[in-house]
């Protein structure tokens, strides 16, 4: 299991209300928690995800909630079985 995701970031500028997408890779190790969105909040209509980081508020991703939450869940229960705190 890779120790990072990577996939594509929504954003908008609060000044301009512009929005805007870029590339980004998330390590795993700083995610808090990861929702489905209740209101679509940006005008694209793909799938997002909204990842909660211990370094930021949230992230918007343009990724399935399902998709990105199997992909933590299987890094989170790779790092418990190896965990130094669990052996």
């Amino acid at each position: 299991m890779k120790p990072y995701f990577e996939s594509t970031r929504i954003a908008r500028d609060e000044s301009t209300q512009e929005e805007f997408e870029y590339l980004t890779i998330i390590l795993w190790a700083d995610v808090c928690r990861i929702e489905e969105p209740a209101g679509d909040d940006f005008k694209n209509g793909n799938a997002k995800c909204v990842i909660f980081m211990s370094t930021e508020s949230s992230i918007w991703l343009l990724a399935p909630y399902a998709e990105v939450a199997a992909q933590w869940k299987a890094y989170l229960d790779g790092y418990l079985v190896h965990s130094p705190l669990r052996n």
